[in-house]
C-alpha cells in the first residue's frame, strides 16, 4: 500500500456546485396538473414546508401538532434529518432533540383531512401504503418531464434551450422544492437568516445563499422597493 505525501495535496478543491433552479409562482399550477394524485399532494405541502426526500416519505401524523401554538407546528426528530447528525451550533434546538415547523393554513387544512391513525404515514400512495424512494423519483421526474413544455413556453424560451437552462442548473428533482421553499422564505416571507437556518436544519451560514436564490423577478422586486423608498 502506498505511504507516502499525498499528491494531491497542493490543489485546492472546486466549490460544490449549487443547485439553482427553483419554481416561480406561476410554474405550480402547471407542474400540479401533471402530478398523479398522491404526488400533488406531497408536492404542494413541500413547496412550504421544503423537507428533504426522506424527510417526507418517513413522516407520520404524528409529527402534527395542530393545536400547539398559533397555527400549530410539524416536529421533526433530529435523527430524521440528514445522516441523523446533531446540529452543534444550534443549542436550543439541541437541546429539545427536535427541528418545529410552523404550519400555514393550507397545509393544516389538508393534515386534517389525513388519516387520524399516529403511526400512518403523512404522504401515502392510492394504497395507503408509504411511496418508495424509487417511486418517489419516477413519479417527480415524470411529472416535471410532462410540465417541461408548458414551462418553456411560460418563460418564452424554446424546449431545447429550457431543458439545457435546467440541466446545466443542477436538474430538476425532489430537492428542488427544497431550493424553492427556501426561495420563497428568504425573498417573499422574509425570513432572517438564522430563521431559515432553523427551519431548514443548517448547521453552516453558508447553506443561506446556496439555496435561496435571486432570481431576475426578486432583483426586479428589490429595485421597485429601492425605487418607492427614494
Amino acid at each position: 500500500a502506498y505511504s507516502g505525501a499525498n499528491p494531491f495535496a497542493g490543489f485546492t478543491k472546486f466549490p460544490e456546485m449549487s443547485r439553482s433552479f427553483y419554481l416561480q409562482r406561476a410554474d405550480i399550477p402547471i407542474l400540479l396538473s401533471c402530478c398523479p394524485p398522491f404526488l400533488s399532494g406531497m408536492v404542494s405541502d413541500n413547496l412550504y414546508l421544503g423537507l428533504r426526500a426522506g424527510e417526507a416519505r418517513g413522516l407520520l401524523r404524528a409529527s402534527f401538532r395542530p393545536e400547539e401554538g398559533v397555527s400549530g407546528y410539524i416536529s421533526l426528530n433530529v435523527a430524521d434529518t440528514k445522516g441523523g447528525k446533531l446540529k452543534a451550533r444550534h443549542g436550543a434546538y439541541l437541546a429539545a432533540k427536535t427541528a418545529r415547523i410552523a404550519l400555514i393554513p393550507e397545509v393544516r387544512a389538508r393534515m386534517k383531512r389525513q388519516p387520524v391513525t399516529l403511526a400512518h404515514p403523512y404522504f401515502y400512495d392510492a394504497d395507503g401504503q408509504p411511496v418508495s424512494k424509487s417511486r418517489l423519483e419516477r413519479a417527480i421526474k415524470r411529472a416535471f418531464e410532462a410540465a417541461t413544455p408548458r414551462l418553456a413556453e411560460l418563460r418564452g424560451l424554446s424546449l431545447p434551450n429550457f431543458q439545457t437552462l435546467v440541466r446545466e442548473a443542477g436538474g430538476f428533482t425532489w430537492h428542488t422544492l427544497r431550493h424553492t421553499a427556501a426561495t420563497w422564505d428568504g425573498f417573499e416571507a422574509g425570513f432572517s437568516e438564522s430563521e431559515l437556518m432553523q427551519k431548514y436544519r443548517w448547521s453552516d451560514r453558508k447553506m443561506c445563499s446556496r439555496y435561496v436564490h435571486s432570481g431576475d423577478e426578486y432583483a426586479e422586486r428589490a429595485a421597485r422597493k429601492r425605487m418607492e423608498v427614494g
